[in-house]
């Protein structure tokens, strides 16, 4: 009898976890699948921030030395205009405004622009997709340049637009 008692009994036990083991997988899979969508839908959806949300920062006509080819003698430039439009407010920036914070960066930023285009030829400056290409890359560097020392990262710059683009 007391065989069939502990059998039982056990039988019981292993009922009772598969039955719990069930549940919470259960519940782990629909919670987690909602909360994933709705954070992937968030991640891939960028929302452009309305043009009251921004401010511009103007960089006016700048000449700017290329990386030579070594084919030719004379020095290769490019000659830009343009207009970096970054957020008036971030909430996670407590110190400075917006405004104030790439006032007080200028300097860094026109750096970080010049080094960008010394390292482009005259060939890359050429192509196609030169124009999204340094876009892209230079509000991604500026933006890693102004954020170095905030404990949350937020883009600050939206986007560069070039209203002029002359080479030579």
């Amino acid at each position: 009898m007391a065989g069939k008692g502990s059998f039982f009994i056990m039988l019981l036990i292993v009922a009772f976890l598969s039955l719990a083991l069930a549940v919470m997988a259960g519940l782990f899979f629909f919670t987690s699948n909602t909360d994933k969508s709705e954070d992937n839908s968030e991640k891939k959806e960028v929302k452009a921030p309305k043009d009251s949300e921004l401010s511009e920062f103007p960089i006016d006509k700048k000449a700017l030395n290329l990386k030579g080819d070594g084919k030719s003698e004379d020095n290769a430039f490019l000659q830009i205009s343009a207009v970096i439009k970054y957020r008036k407010e971030i909430k996670s920036i407590k110190d400075l405004n917006t405004e104030q914070k790439i006032t007080l960066n200028q300097a860094g930023i026109l750096e970080i622009i010049n080094k960008y285009f010394q390292n482009l030829t005259l060939d890359d400056i050429k192509k196609d997709n030169a124009i999204d290409t340094a876009k892209k890359k230079l509000t991604k560097d500026i933006n890693e340049y102004l954020v170095k020392n905030e404990e949350y990262k937020v883009d600050i710059i939206y986007t560069i637009n070039f209203s002029e683009w002359l080479y030579q």
